[in-house]
Formats: C-alpha cells, structure tokens, sequence
C-alpha cells in the first residue's frame, strides 16, 4: 500500500512543483497540500473503503480548484491550466470513477460526478456518465428524463435524446413520467424547427407542411402509443395539460380530447375535464360548465362526480367575482342534488349549513343538521352544528339534552369528546358549564386524561382553590396525566403569592409517577429548589433521580442536568 501511494504521490509532484513555481501556492501551502493528499491516499487504499474518504478527497479537490480560481483572479496570471487544473480535475474525475464502481447503488453519488463535469465543462463525459449510470439504474424515470434532457438542450443531438426515452420506454413501458416527457421533447423539436424556419425565411408548400414533422406527425404517433400503454383518463388529461403548452399543437390537444371521450365515457375525471373546457374562451362559461357536470353525474353518479362538481363550482367565486349569486345559487342545487341521491359528505352539509340564513331559514337548517346526523351519526362537526343551532332554537336546556347525546354518539374518542366539551362550554353561561362539570350527574368521563385538563382549566377561571380541589381529585387516578400536573405547577405560578410547598408537592408526585422513565420532572424538580434558595435540596433531588431512572438513561440525565445549569 505504500508504495502505490508514494508512486501516486510522485504523478502529483510536477503539477504541485507547477503551482508553486507560478505563485499560485505559498512554500508552506505546498507542503500542507501535500500533507493532506498524502492522507487522503492513504484513506483510500485501506482495505474497508468507505464513501465519506473518497468524498472528503473528492470535496478538498474542489475547494482547491476554487482557490486556485481565486489566485488566478487576483494575480492575473491565466496559463499551465491543462498542467495544474486540468491535472486535479482527471484526479477528481477518477475518484468519482472508483467510487461509482464501488458504491453503484448510490444515485447520489452519480449525480454528484454529473454535475462535476458540469461545472468543469467536460460535456462529453457528461453524456458518458448517463449512460452508465442508466445501465445501472434502468427502473428510475428521472433519471432517463435528465439524460435525454441533457443531449436535447445541452449537446444539441435531438436524435440521441429521442433515443434515450426511447431506450427508457422499454424498460419501464408504463411510466407516466417518460411518455410524458418524451411528448414533450416531441413538442419541443418541432418548435425548434418552426421557428429556425421563420429566424431563415424558409416557406414551404401547403403539401409540405402536412406531411412533415411541423405538422405535429410525430408528436401524434407519440401521444398515440402513450395512451395505448397507459389506461388510464388522468394520464390523457395530463398529456393533454403538456400539448396545450405549445399553441402550435392545438388540434393534437383537440383529438387528445376526443380519444378521452371514446374511451373512457363513464369515467369521471372525463367529464371533470369536459366541465371545465367550457369555463374556457370557446365553452360557454358557467351555465355550460353546470350543465356538463350533470351530465356526468347521471351517467356516474358517485361520490366522486359529485366532489369534482362541488370542488370546482366552489372555486369560480374567484374567477368569477361578479357572478357571485349565481354561482351560490349553483352550488345549492348541486348540493340539493347530491342529498337527494346520498352524495354528500360531513364538509358539504357544514357548507350548506354556512351558506344558509338562520333568522329567515331556522326550520330548513334544522332539517339539515338531523337528515346530516342519519347519513353520519359519530360526526363530531355535524354534532357541534347541532348544539349550536338547539341552543339558538330551544334554549339551554334543550342544547343539554342535545349534548348528552352527542357524547353517547361519539363514543370513547378522547379528541372528539374533548372538542365537544370545549363547544359547549364556550356557548353556555360560566354557572350552566361548570354544573355541567362538577354537578351531579354530570356527563363527564372523569377518566379520560384530556378531559381531566379541561375541567382543572375551567376551575382555574373559578379561582386556585377549586383548581386544587379539582387536582386533588385527579392527581391519584389512573391513568396518569404529566400534563396534569404541568399544568397545576403553572397555575400556581400565575398567582400573586406563589406557594412553594404546593408546587413541590405536586412535583414530587410528578417525579414519584413518571420519573423512571422522564428526567424533565426531576430537572424541574430541582429547578424549583434552587431557585427557591435551597441548593442542597435540589442535589438531594437530582440524586434520588439518577437512581431512579434506567441504567440506559443516567448519562442523558447528566447531560441535560449540565446544561440547565444543576
């Protein structure tokens, strides 16, 4: 292994002698440099080869083409570039060869070499690269994409592109990315030679036009075996969003449109498109766009039609700001339509519910909010809609009953009950929520943890001895609640008179029922008594928490006791 890497070290000596001798490099930075490639050389030829060596090697290659970049600015001196930069640039290149030999899984590391050669403008071996990396990585699209890029808009060679994505197509004869693309290299040929011929006068015959590749043949033929090998009306429509880029393939766009129809008529992202061609210069705007929808939803009336429709109607309030009212007026019987054939879901009766008038249409909203209940009874929004709308209709009694039912239909979801507690409580009095809370027969479930939270926040409101009171009642009762307690200590902390001994006590029952498996507790434990002045009684804390928690978890408690400064 040493002598490889003297002999390497011997290659490197007329270019570093080069750097040196034109002033590109000090006596002692010569020195360094080579002190560190022999280093390098030495990572590298060790029997475990790992990634990061050669690419430390590879990086410091780098910055010292760029420093050499800056010397030559600076001094002005612009020759032996072949001799010094061209030599660091074929050992970069080589190591990145190894390394890809080596480590051909890693797609990273290839394009890493890419756009190296980028950068130094060896565009050949850019195109050398590709390839090899394509042999290797055959199941990835992209990376056929970059490569037939690269040839078509970087080298100039449409054919060796066309090529690539052909090459890529056998290989992955079902991506929707390289038929795509490949159309639009397709697309963009045919506007290079339109317009080389109009930047050289060229004209040619009526005959000629539609016989040649201006007229879009090819880009046909394309489109063609695309939707022939993918089934599918999303991938037309987007085929169809790539032509319509191009003003000049207007009428491929046009029979794209077609073959949408023919064979996919029952499908609804064919009629989502339909609708929406009429929104454009040549369809008939709003009324057109309605009509096609329904048109649509009898021929596939699902869930799916209908929330094409509805998302669509629902965003022309933008594009058409001045048809406000008849846009709404749309909406409505669309949602109309949809609950008479069970079409709607849980945000489309909320909609319908917001768009509605509760002083002129209080018996219709009504109605809603109970047909909405039947189609989703564990519904945690449609329940809010419900309590709302009882308590503005009959009153808070009425909303009580109401709500008991809605806790009955949710069932055991702490979010959801939680969420309809947090509604209730904000739409009742101060005195009807926490007899709610507190009164007998409350409808509470006192053990669910989020709802424990809530009522010690609410008795907060009601002073810090209720807020105690309600703790005390919790603080022994499985399960157990950090946030419990958290929140108790930073009750007492608002106070005006801060009382020590009530936050140390719920503390210490923090640490006693978390403190095998949380430090945080143990940490605030201490926290407090050293603030509080009583140091020694923070040591005595810290240390009950070093022998309580696991072997595993000591040197993070050291860590973290280090950094709070304990």
């Amino acid at each position: 292994m040493a002598e490889y890497v003297e002999q390497r070290m011997e290659e490197m000596l007329g270019e570093v002698e080069q750097m040196e001798r034109v002033n590109l490099l000090e006596s002692r930075e010569v020195k360094e440099l080579l002190k560190k490639r022999k280093h390098f050389e030495y990572k590298i030829q060790k029997r475990t080869k790992t990634k990061e060596d050669f690419l430390s090697y590879i990086q410091y290659e780098v910055n010292l083409l760029s420093l050499l970049d800056i010397r030559r600015e600076n001094t002005g001196y612009h020759h032996k570039k072949a001799e010094i930069e061209g030599g660091i640039r074929t050992r970069v290149n080589k190591l990145y060869k190894i390394l890809e030999h080596r480590f051909q899984s890693d797609v990273n590391i290839w394009l890493s070499h890419i756009q190296f050669l980028k950068s130094v403008k060896w565009d050949s071996s850019v195109s050398r690269i590709y390839l090899r990396l394509l042999q290797v990585h055959s199941d990835k699209p992209r990376l056929w994409v970059a490569a037939a890029k690269w040839e078509f808009e970087h080298v100039g060679n449409p054919d060796n592109g066309r090529q690539i994505m052909l090459r890529g197509l056998r290989f992955l004869p079902t991506s929707w990315v390289l038929h795509r693309e490949y159309l639009k290299l397709e697309l963009l040929y045919v506007e290079q030679l339109r317009k080389r011929g109009e930047v050289l006068g060229v004209e040619k015959t009526k005959e000629e036009l539609e016989d040649s590749v201006l007229d879009c043949a090819i880009v046909r033929l394309v489109a063609k075996a695309a939707v022939e090998a993918i089934n599918s009306p999303k991938f037309v429509v987007s085929l169809i969003a790539t032509v319509r880029i191009f003003p000049f393939a207007l009428t491929v766009s046009q029979e794209l449109m077609e073959t949408l129809e023919e064979k996919f008529p029952t499908s609804p992202v064919t009629w989502d498109t339909l609708a929406r061609e009429e929104l454009g210069e040549e369809g008939k705007g709003i009324r057109g766009c309605v009509e096609k929808y329904y048109e649509g939803l009898e021929v596939c009336k699902s869930k799916e039609m209908f929330e094409m429709a509805f998302s669509t109607l629902s965003d022309l309030t933008e594009i058409f700001p001045n048809s406000l009212v008849r846009i709404v007026k749309n909406i409505i019987k669309l949602l109309n339509y949809g609950k008479d054939n069970d079409l709607l879901e849980v945000k489309h009766f909320k909609f319908w519910l917001e768009l509605q008038d509760y002083e002129t249409q209080k018996k219709e909203m009504s109605e809603l909010v109970k047909h909405s209940l039947t189609q989703f009874p564990t519904s945690v929004d449609l329940w809010i809609e419900q309590l709302v709308l009882t308590l503005k209709k009959s009153g808070a009694k009425a909303a009580s009953t109401s709500f008991s039912r809605s806790l009955a239909a949710v069932g055991s979801s702490s979010s959801d009950s939680c969420r309809l507690w947090q509604v209730m409580l904000s739409i009742s009095s101060p005195e009807t929520g926490w007899q709610l809370l507190s009164g007998p027969g409350s409808p509470l479930d006192r053990n669910n943890p989020q709802l424990r939270l809530l009522h010690m926040e609410q008795a907060g409101y009601r002073g810090i001895d209720t807020a105690r009171e309600v703790y005390v009642s919790y603080k022994d009762l499985p399960p157990y609640s950090k946030d419990l307690h958290y929140k108790m200590v930073e009750m007492e902390k608002e106070q005006e008179v801060v009382s020590i001994p009530h936050q140390r006590q719920v503390l210490t029952l923090l640490c006693d029922q978390f403190g095998s498996q949380d430090i945080a507790c143990w940490l605030e434990a201490a926290k407090l008594e050293v603030e509080t002045g009583h140091p020694l009684q923070g040591a005595q804390v810290l240390a009950r928490g070093e022998g309580k928690v696991g072997q595993d978890m000591r040197e993070k408690f050291a860590v973290l006791r280090e950094q709070m400064g304990l």
